[in-house]
């Protein structure tokens, strides 16, 4: 899924998932065309406290 799907799932801001791309905490595959996709498990992993 989109960066922008992960974020109304997850409850979690786009810039806030960018933020953690960038410090190497939540890695984000990317699409031919340079899109951030992300697997079902990053919302279940996003609501986990740990």
């Amino acid at each position: 899924m989109r960066i922008s799907r992960l974020a109304e799932r997850s409850g979690v801001p786009a810039t806030t998932l960018r933020f953690y791309e960038t410090a190497g905490l939540r890695p984000a595959d990317r699409s031919p065309s340079g899109y951030r996709l992300y697997g079902e498990d990053a919302v279940e992993r996003l609501a986990s406290p740990e």
